[in-house]
């Protein structure tokens, strides 16, 4: 499921950069 890993990374590199 490279898709919701992905999108969990994505998810928490946004926050974190925030």
């Amino acid at each position: 499921m490279p898709t919701i890993l992905k999108g969990l990374i994505a998810s928490q590199a946004d926050i974190r950069s925030s």
